[in-house]
């Protein structure tokens, strides 16, 4: 069982995939208790804290996105050239 979950991780990069996953969770709770304690970016007036809350949320999911295409297409080349 332990060589085939090895087989398994190692043919699709689940623990890279997991590691930007726990990045982006870390970041996105670091954002939401920026702004539910009015801190950082969002000392600001109330107003503008919602629209900059979802900008920037966005933007790290975006990022996520962005890298975790990078990592799977990294690693799909580095399995076919073994």
């Amino acid at each position: 069982l332990v060589i085939i979950c090895i087989g398994l991780e190692s043919r699709f990069g689940f623990r890279q995939q997991y590691r930007n996953y726990k990045n982006s969770e870390d970041l996105l709770r670091r954002e939401k208790y920026l702004f539910e304690n009015q801190a950082g970016p969002y000392s600001n007036d109330g107003e503008t804290n919602n629209k900059l809350l979802v900008e920037r949320v966005e933007a790290l999911i975006l990022k996520e996105r962005e890298d975790t295409s990078q990592k799977i297409t990294e690693y799909k080349s580095q399995q076919t050239n073994k």
